[in-house]
């Protein structure tokens, strides 16, 4: 069973926000006719392949995106106007890059030494320097 929610305290919420995918009018019946591009549990795949990095997370999706046909289709109609899919798929990638580029840039869960005695806080002076050279 396919489910869709949109709850932006929790990562799937956030990655659907992140990729703009928040049109939950229609879910039900056939694939083109949904409103959504991903069920929660696809959006959980990248979640899951990106360790929930929502960034990384963004930059799968968009890549998946911008490599199905008949993803971009759907998004095409955009009233009277139409859109080349291969701007589009150009744009979804330069989109997916600047996430890839957060998730990179990001600093995340840094290693830190703690100096409990005056000889421990030697060490980890004397580390350092074996590492800096």
């Amino acid at each position: 069973m396919s489910t869709f929610t949109y709850d932006i305290t929790d990562n799937t919420g956030k990655l659907r926000l992140a990729i703009s995918d928040i049109d939950l009018t229609t879910t039900v019946g056939v694939r083109s006719d949904w409103t959504v591009l991903f069920t929660d549990e696809e959006l959980g795949v990248f979640l899951s392949n990106a360790s929930s990095d929502i960034n990384l997370a963004a930059f799968y999706a968009l890549n998946a995106i911008a490599a199905s046909r008949a993803l971009l289709a759907k998004s095409m109609s955009l009233g009277d106007y139409s859109i080349d899919l291969k701007s589009l798929a150009d744009s979804l990638r330069a989109q997916a890059k600047v996430y890839y580029e957060l998730s990179v840039n990001v600093p995340s869960g840094l290693a830190a030494e703690v100096a409990q005695t005056d000889f421990t806080a030697r060490d980890i002076i004397y580390n350092k320097e074996l590492r800096t050279g």
